[in-house]
């Protein structure tokens, strides 16, 4: 069956016809990346301190990930901003990596390499631009705003302002 996913043929293979309880799952553009782990916690894909064990330490093979930094003492959680808002289907009980790995899956066709050469171009990284870009949503508070204010915070950082941006403020303080 060309629908099943990795997890659902080995299921296959291994038991005659196993199946497994799936749960579909929406996740609205700003969540944080606790909110996405409430959500799947409320839902049973597993429990938090698994899905958060793989956040922080699992080393996921994607060009993307790869390139974030690790040294930095100001990031509060490695993959946040990296976990594409969209509707998935999970298992119940499903590997924690697994769950991450299809956030990331995502978001790593999501960004292209347009993209990707765009945020060189403007001498940034891409792990910068996920940043930034993540504020920008934050600040504007609905999709009309977001011009506007993305105006305002390049016109800030080229300047060599600070970006002085609440939302930021209220990230770190929540």
């Amino acid at each position: 069956n060309t629908n099943y996913d990795y997890m659902r043929i080995i299921s296959s293979l291994k038991g005659a016809g196993a199946t497994y309880e799936t749960v579909e799952l929406n996740f609205p553009e700003g969540f944080t990346l606790e909110q996405i782990v409430d959500r799947l916690v409320e839902n049973g894909v597993n429990t938090r301190e698994a899905l958060m064990n793989s956040l922080q330490n699992t080393e996921f093979e994607y060009d993307l990930v790869k390139d974030i930094p690790t040294d930095d003492p100001d990031r509060l959680t490695k993959l946040e901003g990296y976990l594409f808002p969209d509707t998935y289907e999970f298992y119940k009980g499903e590997a924690p990596d697994s769950v991450i790995g299809k956030f990331l899956a995502n978001t790593e066709k999501k960004i292209t390499a347009e993209m990707r050469e765009q945020a060189k171009a403007s001498g940034m990284t891409v792990d910068e631009l996920i940043t930034l870009a993540s504020v920008i949503e934050k600040e504007a508070g609905n999709p009309n705003e977001v011009a506007n204010v993305s105006s305002v915070f390049h016109n800030r950082l080229a300047a060599g302002m600070r970006l002085q941006a609440d939302a930021t403020r209220e990230y770190v303080n929540r």
